[in-house]
């Protein structure tokens, strides 16, 4: 989507202009010093990701399929697919993620995930539920395909799980010893969703979870409970797919400025200034020593912003500026239009443009 963007640096430079002292860094645009570039960068980081999740504008929604597995299987690939085994895939049909016990040599309707216990299992939040001891003496029963056993060479609680891929004799189960050929060690599974993955796009604010596309009319869309956790996002539900609606990432002020004798590497940041002024740069490639966003620019990116955030973003920090100079009273008329901007916001976001119905609708696969 194209929308209006402007420099993150201009938003601070605007705002250094309301506190009535120039912008800059070290010797640049009259400068600041380095603890309140710190200081200003942090109010920065701060204010916008507060606009993130408290007046997302419609540019920065999303509604997307995700699944937890990057690889997908298609049942219609060619008879010839080789997958190698401990792939973990997601299957459309079955709707499930999976892990296959050993290696597929041609994909076909007898081989697929759920219709053969052989091969393939069903990745699952924890293996612990109707798993069997494996540790007992005796164990009447044969191994079974499809029969997952814990081992923890004791009889302790814990260990490890194992799932039985070819029938055995009892006495395989009074062994301590896997055999192999019978028994594949079930790995441990992340049940997440995770916020930021190679094959999606990365999730800022998780707004709510369902079943399917919450924008048709489908009846059978249901919302679905889950919870935000340190790796990404818990559906109770545990699909091997859901659909998300999210802002996307805020970008955030984090660069040094800019060192002639640094070789730069993919994902740092930096502040390079060029004349009487300067910007922000993420690196998108490596860069070697002395490389500059004006004589390498496919290697640097400039820090944008949605433009609906500039005015309300440049009075806040005009008074967060001033309160770090411990100047309240100059603080307070700065605060007061940068609250009566973030109403005006929020006023066009929720009640004029109604936000909510302009999503951007992706699916990925």
């Amino acid at each position: 989507m194209s929308i209006r963007r402007v420099n993150a640096s201009t938003v601070l430079r605007q705002a250094a202009t309301f506190r009535g002292q120039p912008w800059g860094v070290e010797a640049g645009e009259n400068g600041v010093d380095n603890p309140t570039f710190a200081h200003l960068v942090n109010c920065f980081n701060t204010a916008l990701e507060t606009a993130w999740a408290d007046a997302p504008v419609p540019e920065i929604l999303r509604v997307e399929r995700r699944q937890r597995c990057q690889t997908t299987f298609y049942s219609g690939d060619a008879s010839g697919t080789t997958i190698a085994a401990s792939t973990q895939v997601y299957d459309p049909e079955t709707k499930k993620s999976w892990i296959n016990v050993r290696a597929i040599s041609g994909v076909e309707p007898l081989n697929i995930p759920g219709s053969a216990p052989s091969l393939w299992v069903e990745l699952k939040r924890s293996w612990e539920d109707g798993a069997i001891n494996f540790n007992l003496g005796s164990v009447s029963n044969t191994a079974a395909v499809g029969d997952v056993y814990r081992y923890s060479g004791d009889g302790s609680l814990g260990g490890s799980y194992w799932y039985c891929y070819a029938s055995g004799p009892a006495s395989y189960l009074a062994n301590p010893s896997l055999r192999a050929g019978v028994f594949y060690q079930l790995p441990t599974f992340n049940p997440d969703f995770g916020r930021d993955v190679a094959w999606h796009t990365p999730m800022g604010f998780v707004l709510g979870v369902w079943n399917g596309n919450p924008e048709t009319d489908d009846p059978d869309v249901l919302p679905l409970s889950y919870e935000i956790t340190d790796d990404g996002v818990r559906v109770f539900e545990d699909p091997g797919e859901a659909w998300f609606k999210f802002t996307t990432v805020p970008p955030a002020l984090f660069g040094a400025p800019w060192s002639a004798s640094t070789a730069y590497a993919i994902g740092d940041q930096v502040y390079y200034q060029s004349g009487n002024t300067g910007d922000f740069y993420n690196v998108i490639a490596a860069t070697t020593a002395g490389d500059t966003p004006l004589s390498a620019p496919a290697k640097f990116s400039v820090v944008e912003i949605p433009a609906r955030y500039t005015v309300w973003l440049q009075y806040q920090i005009a008074a967060d500026w001033y309160e770090f100079d411990d100047k309240m009273e100059d603080s307070l008329p700065k605060r007061g239009m940068a609250e009566r901007e973030w109403k005006r916001l929020k006023y066009v976001l929720n009640r004029r443009e109604r936000q909510s119905g302009q999503l951007n609708v992706q699916i990925r696969s």
